[in-house]
């Protein structure tokens, strides 16, 4: 008896240890980025003021837009690289990625040469109602930039997601960490050499591109990964067959983005840009927040569909089971810190003042929960059982949702409509997502002929 527990222990630690090593690097990343957050952000408000300030997050969240245009081919990658990585399919793994990559570089330019004709038709002053012409021009001018840097982001997304598959999410990891210390230290540079708004965003926005450049000069430079140029034949074989598995993908990560970017775009042009500016602040906080739990969800996303592909099924639930039982822990302390420490601790922090009101606290509080217990940890799961076409209309009901909830309210209510909407569309996950997720793991571990 005692045998068989400490063989099921050994064998639920061997399931989670892939998962632990990434979620160590992922831990540091993030540690950093909260230690970055906690330096860069008072130092921005002060320096450029809440307006230009929330110009820089209403921006920001554009690159969930352009996201959208990699149509699934990166998330549906995931699994698929897994597998070939799996059955040591070396080649299929390097066809699957130089693919890939080509594919999306060719979206990624065409797609930046129509956004930058388009971006001086726009009256950025008039549709995010600032103050002064200046302010206006130089909106314009670091929206080029963040175009610029997240349209070479679209097909190095590609690079980053590799390693999860290899399992050695780490290396990821420590690449974003390295991008992250540099947007950091030219941001300081930038800010104490008196730059103007358009060299920070630059800053800002330049950690993932380098990441993915110096990740991708390593996986080659190590034999891990061999890019070539197919021909024309095979280069539209592969993408079809990419995109043909990735419709799904494409479906729930257009629905996951647009209810992302949404909550920045639609408060600046309802509300305008300061609103945004005290909404992107408790964002902030919330994604610290949730950090000892995304760390984790990529690399349980690759480990559960390996167990998957094996047929250890029994290995999966004792891993739910135990995700569970952290999440709703660490829940109740997340939901005490949102509500009472907030409002005394952010004013020190940015040496500043500002109050967020109870209703959007409550808000956050109710989405910080539910988003550790129905969120990307229910999404990993499903994901590596193969339930991509259930998600993804399961995020296509989320998103109808949030929009009727958001142009309903936002408008006369602001920040909290925007909070409560996103609230909503995770209550609709736990039930759904529970029933898919039983349903599978008890079909597929069933017995041979019961």
């Amino acid at each position: 008896m005692n045998g068989t527990s400490a063989e099921e222990k050994q064998e639920l630690s061997a399931a989670w240890h892939p998962v632990i090593t990434t979620a160590k690097a992922g831990a540091i990343n993030r540690i950093l980025g909260i230690v970055v957050r906690l330096i860069t952000i008072p130092l921005l408000i002060n320096y450029l003021g809440t307006e230009r300030y929330g110009i820089w997050i209403t921006f920001a969240s554009f690159s969930a837009y352009i996201m959208i245009l990699d149509f699934g081919v990166s998330m549906s990658l995931v699994n698929r690289l897994t597998s070939c990585y799996t059955a040591n399919d070396r080649d299929g793994a390097d066809v699957c990625i130089s693919c890939s990559l080509i594919f999306l570089g060719i979206v990624a330019f065409c797609c930046l040469l129509a956004s930058l004709m388009l971006v001086p038709a726009i009256d950025w002053g008039a549709t995010l109602k600032l103050s002064t012409s200046l302010v206006a021009i130089q909106a314009s001018s670091s929206l080029k930039i963040i175009l610029l840097l997240f349209f070479l982001q679209l097909p190095l997304t590609v690079i980053l997601k590799a390693p999860y598959a290899m399992q050695i999410g780490w290396l990821s990891e420590m690449y974003q960490l390295a991008g992250v210390v540099t947007s950091l230290i030219g941001t300081v540079i930038g800010i104490y050499a008196g730059a103007g708004l358009p060299v920070l965003v630059f800053f800002l926005a330049c950690a993932q591109p380098l990441a993915g450049c110096g990740l991708l000069a390593q996986l080659i430079l190590t034999g891990k990964l061999s890019l070539f140029i197919p021909s024309f034949q095979d280069f539209t074989r592969h993408v079809r067959s990419l995109r043909g598995g990735s419709f799904d993908f494409m479906l729930m990560q257009t629905a996951t983005m647009l209810m992302y970017s949404l909550q920045f775009t639609v408060l600046a042009i309802y509300r305008g840009v300061e609103e945004v500016a005290q909404f992107s602040l408790i964002t902030q906080v919330l994604i610290v927040l949730q950090v000892p739990f995304t760390v984790m969800h990529h690399p349980m996303w690759t480990r559960m569909s390996q167990l998957a592909y094996t047929g250890d099924f029994a290995r999966i639930k004792k891993m739910i089971i135990k995700y569970l039982g952290y999440a709703c822990c660490y829940s109740l302390a997340a939901t005490c810190f949102i509500l009472f420490l907030v409002n005394p601790i952010l004013p020190f922090v940015l040496h500043k003042p500002i109050f967020f009101s109870f209703g959007l606290r409550m808000g956050f509080a109710i989405t910080c929960t539910l988003g550790l217990i129905a969120g990307g940890g229910c999404g990993s799961v499903l994901l590596a059982l193969n339930l991509s076409r259930p998600v993804a209309l399961l995020a296509l009901g989320q998103l109808i949702i949030f929009l009727g909830c958001v142009f309903s309210f936002v408008p006369e209510f602001g920040a909290v409509a925007m909070i409560s909407s996103v609230s909503v569309t995770y209550i609709l996950v736990i039930p759904v997502g529970y029933l898919l997720i039983r349903n599978r793991l008890w079909r597929d571990s069933l017995p041979t002929g019961t």
